[in-house]
């Protein structure tokens, strides 16, 4: 997605401009200064890859930037503040800058690709630790947790437990044998057989039963 076909590419580009000092208002008009020739990334997410790395130079704000990427929008701040292993002044005042410079709003990611570029820019073993905080975390919230145990690169029989207490939870029966599924490419043996059989039942029986309501079982064809 490059400069020609995004919008969303202009206003990334204009809040890159503005950051570094190219384009301001000085209270009655906009000032414009010509920047570099090199500083005009070709896609949208070359420019928000640029961006993050530029509004995250500390490790308070790297980490806090990639907390929110993963976790869920209801995600609280003291669930936050788990994550990234910050004191609840820490994290406020790493919000505080990020709101700041337009990547949060409100406490959220501006833009849904901002979560998949920071997801892109975090060190694996960081993702994973911050992952593995945020399941402690949520213990009591199994649907949530299972969300997030591929980036916690949890020990197989440790992420197959995970999704089965997840499926048990699961609000519905789709839901239920999905997560028996996940369960199962993690287990191993006997016990990964017995999810796989679980999974295909509730699958089937799920179809089946939105069937019998008149529904259909799958997205429609062609």
């Amino acid at each position: 997605m490059g400069p020609s076909d995004s919008p969303h590419w202009t206003l990334e580009y204009f809040r890159l401009l503005a950051r570094q000092g190219h384009l301001w208002n000085d209270g009655s008009l906009w000032r414009w200064r010509a920047p570099p020739a090199d500083l005009m990334p070709v896609t949208v997410e070359a420019l928000i890859e640029r961006a993050l790395r530029e509004v995250s130079g500390t490790e308070a704000l790297r980490d806090t930037l990639g907390a929110h990427a993963p976790l869920p929008h209801t995600a609280d701040q003291t669930l936050l503040a788990a994550v990234v292993n910050l004191s609840p002044e820490a994290l406020a005042g790493a919000q505080e800058e990020l709101e700041r410079q337009a990547v949060l709003l409100r406490g959220q990611l501006t833009h849904p690709l901002y979560s998949e570029v920071a997801l892109k820019g975090l060190d694996p073993e960081r993702t994973a630790g911050m992952a593995r905080r945020a399941i402690a975390a949520l213990e009591h919230v199994p649907q949530e947790m299972a969300a997030l145990i591929d980036e916690a690169r949890l020990d197989p029989p440790a992420a197959a437990a995970l999704l089965i207490r997840a499926a048990k939870g699961a609000g519905n029966a789709a839901q239920h044998a999905r997560l028996l599924g996940r369960a199962a490419q993690y287990a191993s043996g006997a016990q990964q057989l017995h999810l796989m059989v679980q999974a295909v039942q509730g699958l089937r029986d799920g179809g089946a039963a939105l069937g019998r309501a008149g529904l259909p079982a799958g997205p429609p064809a062609g």
